[in-house]
């Protein structure tokens, strides 16, 4: 199985072409690589209860902090 790395970060439109370079990057630098963010899959229990499972089985997390959240 891949190495996971979790993106944590804002779902705002003008931020999904930074989120898009960062994966884009990583897994064409580190071909081992799985890159996703909270809203890569469907949704079938509540958001933070994915996150928090994402977050727990990555092997690194990227957190951006800016903004409000």
């Amino acid at each position: 199985m891949k190495p996971y790395v979790f993106v944590a970060m804002p779902f705002r439109r003008e931020l999904n072409f930074f989120f898009l370079y960062i994966k884009k990057d990583l897994e064409d630098t580190f071909v081992v690589l799985r890159v996703e963010r909270g809203d890569a899959k469907i949704l079938t229990r509540p958001l933070m209860d994915k996150i928090r499972d994402q977050i727990l089985k990555a092997d690194l997390v990227i957190g951006d902090v800016t903004g409000g959240n």
